[in-house]
């Protein structure tokens, strides 16, 4: 019986946690400061690129919608596109990784594996090697303890459509205590979520969401 070629296995699940631990590190990196980072530091052609990508998904009847990060509707090439911005290398890498030649050469050394792993052509050991050299670099680098939490942690929001429904729901309540000149009370819940990473036109691909620009406290 035949079986499964062993490295294209390993390879696969390796650049899995390669490619899943750098998204990460972006989102775990900029959003402590700015959770929609993605729409500033990203080139113009990466931006679209998401944003189709999004588009096309959602219009895709037979496959499961399960939201995740902007970041991962780009490339693998694209990560290192934005990497190599002067501003993100300073910000994210810089103090990690030092030399952002041979940080991105290591990422372009691995595509030609990725695009074999993706068209299903064997692998062999040295690229295997190839592979596990970069993965311990880079968890050398950031440390293992968090590298095991990025590769772990990949960033999804499955409950998008309850929570604009939660949203909605407060909405009314507040405009029924402005017709009643009631107290408005918190509005934190609010403000908290019209500041997740999800809560965009962008990525939501709505337009009615440019109309919730509302700032704390301003109501």
């Amino acid at each position: 019986m035949a079986t499964f070629p062993e490295n294209n296995i390993v390879a696969y699940e390796l650049l899995y946690k390669l490619e899943v631990g750098l998204r990460e590190f972006l989102i775990d990196t900029f959003g402590r400061e700015d959770q929609k980072w993605w729409k500033q530091r990203l080139p113009p052609d990466v931006f679209d690129k998401l944003k189709n990508g999004r588009e096309q998904e959602r219009k895709i009847k037979w496959v499961e919608l399960l939201p995740h990060h902007p970041i991962y509707y780009i490339d693998f090439p694209d990560l290192k596109k934005i990497i190599e911005i002067k501003d993100n290398w300073r910000d994210a890498f810089q103090s990690f990784f030092a030399d952002k030649d041979v940080f991105c050469g290591g990422l372009r050394e691995l595509e030609p594996i990725r695009n074999k792993i993706a068209h299903s052509r064997r692998i062999s050991d040295s690229e295997i090697h190839m592979l596990k050299g970069n993965i311990a670099k880079f968890e050398s680098a950031v440390g293992k303890e968090r590298w095991d939490k990025l590769v772990l942690g990949q960033t999804v929001e499955p409950s998008i459509s309850e929570k604009i429904i939660s949203l909605r729901e407060l909405s009314n309540s507040i405009f029924q205590k402005i017709i009643e000149c009631s107290p408005i009370g918190n509005l934190d819940t609010w403000s908290k979520l019209m500041q997740e990473w999800w809560f965009d036109s962008d990525y939501l691909c709505l337009r009615w969401i440019r109309l919730f620009r509302v700032e704390k406290g301003s109501v």
